[in-house]
């Protein structure tokens, strides 16, 4: 029994009761008011529909939309053989411990505690079932809320209230012998799963056994056979048909469907429970493209629920790598299918040192080095470990095949005796005395441009001697590429964009300046639809087509590069217009919606198109003056 008070604080004209069981499911929602919130204290008749089961109270005093005061209890173990008395006391003590929260009187008190009304502090919520005080009924306390008495007739008058049984049905809780009200009604012994009971002179009497796969069914008072699924379970136990959630009744022959689980249903050693959907369950979500139910990455479903795909971060069937991204030089092409390691037999353009070769092994001197960023022949820029031709070491490359006039021959061998450890008459300095990155194979101080790839001073590449950059190589020694900020003239460079990406002034396609689009001026008619030049289209020569306009008039400069149309104010003769109106029809030109063979053609009389802008009442097509339209084009008579 739930005893509701108040300590007399309060001006309330509203509680409101509400009963759950420890799952969250709601048993009953009820309110009071009236005199139901006069005539204090309210007895309230509580149980929770299962034995041994837990009980959630929440009882909230209001006055009109505004909570007073809010007590949340948890009853545990709530016994079945004896009615118990839980007490609240409602008061002011708590009215700053209750807050409105979606329409709801919700505490401020943590997760697991209530407001205490004597000192208004923050204590736990949880009440032992067994401690409770048992039940006396006191005149001026209310009576049972009509939630049955055991002999199936109801309960007696009171001031009405929640009721949930703590068993199965209204007359489960009796037992062999006891008293009884209403002759000929049925129910079960509380005492025996098997045992019917029949109201007989009042008092409860065998009413027959049930055989051995039957129990009696609280509902009816009568045997039932025992759901097999319950088999070996406790009354309120949980089992999985599928993904379906079920609860097995009282004397488990009866089920109840819990949920329809919106992830696995997963059974335990003990019971069962609705798993959270998630990736992998086999069970499409609406956030999934996929779900076969697998960690396998290399089938149509990857364990992201993703259809797979380079740049996933899977190696699938078919890469060669898969880093989790699609951009190059980071030892995984952007197209997964290289590891853009020399000897892989792919030649790496856009890996973080770009390959110029690689003849699928690291063999050095058969015209592929062991790093795959020389061919081995004398003059590339390149101090090759083995020269392809010579098949020794080179001693020097700077660049060129001049063999005279320069301290590097044209079989890329030094001409003075550079490493003997003296800076000699036209050094300066040795490369046994100084460190390379200072320091050349020609015993000259390395500078970018000084013809000599020095890997040790940072260089990617040297332009060779003498020159500023070379069609492969920038100014301060690295690769030249479209978008790298280095204006690289030699390369056929007009402009560079600094990213990798166009500008409206600069065009940019790929990081090869040599395409002969990269890195060239914006122009309508270079063949490259520039979009941050506001192109729409590009025809490739400074002429319209058909599909692409290009006026010559520096007035008309803003249509450039526009999809031509019809209403778009410019006559394009390659699209086949005679003319253009704008948006409407002109009295010399048809708009005609903008499309169709009449679209964008001088108006004319017989054309087949009626012209309002013309003064056009009719247009047949034809040249029958007595047809109802005449040849200019006006309404008249048929004869």
């Amino acid at each position: 029994m739930l005893q509701i008070d108040q300590d007399g604080t309060l001006e309330l004209d509203e509680i409101r009761v509400w009963v759950g069981d420890v799952d969250g499911k709601e048993l009953a929602d009820e309110s009071y008011r009236g005199e139901d919130v006069q005539d204090l204290p309210k007895t309230v008749r509580i149980a929770n529909g299962q034995p041994e089961r837990d009980v959630m109270l929440r009882v909230s005093a209001w006055n009109t939309e505004t909570p007073l005061d809010v007590r949340d209890l948890t009853v545990l173990d709530v016994p079945n053989d004896s009615v118990k008395t839980v007490t609240i006391t409602l008061s002011a003590q708590c009215s700053d411990a209750v807050k409105l929260e979606g329409g709801q009187a919700v505490s401020k008190c943590e997760l697991g505690q209530t407001c205490d009304p004597a000192s208004g502090d923050c204590i736990s919520s949880e009440v032992d079932g067994g401690d409770l005080p048992d039940f006396v009924p006191e005149e001026g306390l209310g009576g049972d809320t009509g939630a049955g008495n055991g002999d199936g007739t109801g309960g007696n008058e009171g001031s009405g209230g929640v009721q949930v049984s703590s068993s199965a049905g209204p007359d489960y809780a009796q037992e062999l012998g006891a008293a009884c009200k209403k002759t000929g009604a049925v129910t079960c012994d509380r005492n025996s799963a098997r045992q019917t009971l029949i109201c007989i002179r009042g008092e409860w009497d065998s009413n027959g056994g049930c055989d051995k796969d039957e129990a009696c069914d609280p509902e009816v008072g009568a045997c039932a056979p025992l759901v097999p699924e319950c088999a070996g379970r406790e009354p309120g136990g949980r089992y999985c048909e599928g993904d379906d959630l079920f609860t097995c009744g009282p004397n488990l022959v009866s089920v109840e469907l819990d949920e329809e689980c919106p992830g696995l249903c997963v059974t335990t050693t003990t019971s069962a429970k609705c798993a959270p959907a998630t990736c992998g369950d086999g069970k499409e979500q609406a956030n999934e493209d996929c779900d076969d139910g697998d960690k396998d990455n290399d089938d149509d479903c990857t364990q992201l629920c993703k259809p797979p795909k380079c740049g996933d971060g899977f190696e699938q069937t078919g890469e060669v790598c898969d880093d989790g991204n699609r951009v190059d030089g980071d030892g995984c092409s952007a197209n997964c299918t290289s590891n853009e390691r020399c000897g892989n037999d792919i030649i790496d353009i856009n890996a973080r040192k770009p390959e110029v070769c690689d003849d699928a092994n690291t063999t050095p001197g058969d015209g592929c080095s062991a790093d795959c960023l020389s061919n081995e022949v004398c003059g590339n820029g390149i101090v090759d470990d083995v020269n392809v031709d010579t098949q020794q070491p080179e001693a020097c490359d700077d660049g060129n095949v001049m063999d005279s006039g320069d301290v590097c021959s044209n079989s890329c061998t030094l001409n003075l005796n550079c490493g003997n450890g003296v800076v000699d008459e036209g050094e300066d300095c040795d490369t046994s005395l100084t460190r390379p990155e200072i320091c050349t194979s020609a015993c000259q101080f390395s500078a970018c441009g000084d013809g000599i790839y020095n890997e040790a001073a940072g260089e990617d590449c040297d332009p060779g001697e003498g020159q500023d950059e070379s069609p492969t190589c920038n100014d301060n020694c690295t690769i030249a590429k479209c978008g790298d900020g280095r204006l690289n003239a030699t390369a056929g460079e007009q402009c560079d964009p600094d990213r990798y990406e166009s500008t409206e002034a600069c065009n940019w396609a790929s990081n090869d300046p040599s395409d002969g689009v990269s890195c060239r001026w914006s122009e309508c008619g270079d063949g490259f639809v520039n979009p941050d030049d506001q192109e729409q289209c590009d025809p490739g020569v400074q002429a319209e087509t058909a599909t692409c306009n290009f006026p010559s008039s520096p007035s008309l400069s803003s249509l450039r590069c526009t999809r031509a149309r019809c209403g778009d104010s410019y006559v394009n003769s390659a699209a086949g217009e005679e003319c253009d109106p704008g948006t409407a029809d002109t009295p010399s030109c048809n708009y005609a919606g903008g499309t169709g063979s009449r679209s964008c053609r001088v108006s004319r009389c017989g054309d087949g198109y009626r012209n309002g802008a013309a003064n056009e009442q009719c247009d047949d097509a034809n040249s029958n003056n007595n047809d109802g339209c005449t040849n200019a084009c006006t309404l008249s008579t048929v004869p």
